[in-house]
């Protein structure tokens, strides 16, 4: 039974974020995912971004002004690429 065992590196992030922005945040970035023609699924208060390289998760922090990114990958590097592409999507928002 391997099912829901991580099947790459998974690199974490938290990212604050104004308490002005956060109540829309979610549509925010739906919008961003949309326009960017990106393949995802969209669950309650988080974001799956699925590329060809893994999957980012892109999660709104129940308890404070932050949002919470998950990437997964088999490589290390392409994790952190795609942490670092929504850590500056989300700072210019």
């Amino acid at each position: 039974m391997t099912r829901g065992f991580p099947k790459g590196i998974k690199v974490n992030k938290t990212v604050p974020v104004l308490s002005e922005v956060i109540d829309n945040i979610h549509n925010r970035l739906r919008e961003v995912t949309d326009k960017r023609g990106y393949k995802y699924h969209d669950i309650i208060n988080e974001l799956k971004i699925i590329d060809d390289d893994g999957y980012i998760t892109v999660k709104v922090a129940l308890h404070r002004n932050a949002i919470l990114l998950s990437a997964e990958s088999e490589e290390k590097e392409s994790a952190q690429q795609m942490i670092n592409e929504w850590e500056k999507i989300i700072t210019e928002l």
